[in-house]
């Protein structure tokens, strides 16, 4: 009876120590005055690359472009409040879409914040019924291939 016992709970600490659980993470680029590649580890706090469902702020204390920025996968949110009037240029890996559940970009009478999209590639920003893309008096989105709401 004691080895049926041990064998049972050997087996489920096998079978649920293997379940890997996806956890939504907030990222926040960690060089508010420098941009760099999406994919580096190093400039997102905590230290990591966000992923699909993730959470990402950004808030840039100048124009920084952040390039390969991926596609084809679903964020949580990207969220803008820029401590100075400047633009956050994204520039894909690919032509392709981002999907983004919740897009915020505020910005002030005196601080412009801009969200723009570089020349590589064309970016649709898709944003589910259940989802909200919100601006505040000062906020801009140029050169994105459409927003999708």
């Amino acid at each position: 009876m004691k080895t049926l016992f041990t064998k049972i709970i050997l087996g489920l600490v096998l079978v649920l120590g293997g379940i890997k659980v996806n956890a939504q993470t907030t990222y926040t680029w960690a060089t508010p005055g420098a941009g760099g590649a999406w994919s580096t580890n190093t400039n997102w706090s905590p230290v990591g690359v966000p992923g699909a469902t993730d959470n990402v702020i950004i808030n840039q204390s100048a124009s920084i472009a952040i390039t390969a920025v991926p596609v084809g996968i679903t964020l949580g949110s990207i969220s803008s409040t820029p401590t100075a009037t400047s633009t956050l240029t994204l520039q894909g890996v690919s032509a392709g879409t981002l999907n983004v559940n919740t897009v915020n970009i505020t910005g002030t009478a005196s601080i412009t914040a801009t969200i723009a999209v570089g020349t590589t590639f064309a970016l649709v920003i898709n944003i589910p019924t259940s989802g909200s893309f919100n601006m505040n008096t000062g906020s801009a989105v140029t050169s994105v291939t459409s927003i999708i709401i």
